[in-house]
């Protein structure tokens, strides 16, 4: 026997990004930027090596190529203070059934 099972369709993909800026730049306006060029943020960590720089790992909740134009907005809105931008890979989220599996579903045929 093959259980089967409705899947919940999720429309979710994940980009994992590194910005570099220089200078002053604070989470908030990072934030800001993003938010205001329509890409929304799930997680966020800063290295600062030192010299005026900062690595920031962003995990953008949605599929975003390396040329998509909210991209250059965000770059346009934070002008001088982004170096580069790098993308790391993206993901899909799980499939998440939707309802858990029935006992008689699970069972193995008796040989």
């Amino acid at each position: 026997m093959v259980a089967v099972h409705r899947l919940q369709r999720r429309e979710r993909a994940s980009r994992l990004i590194v910005i570099e800026t220089r200078g002053e730049v604070s989470r908030a306006r990072l934030f800001s930027a993003l938010s205001a060029s329509g890409l929304d943020c799930d997680f966020f960590a800063v290295f600062e090596p030192g010299g005026g720089a900062a690595l920031n790992l962003v995990e953008l909740t949605d599929f975003v190529l390396q040329d998509d134009k909210r991209l250059a907005n965000f770059k346009d809105k934070l002008g001088a203070a982004v170096e580069r931008i790098t993308s790391l890979g993206s993901y899909g989220a799980p499939l998440v059934l939707d309802r858990p599996p029935r006992a008689a579903e699970q069972r193995k045929p008796e040989a």
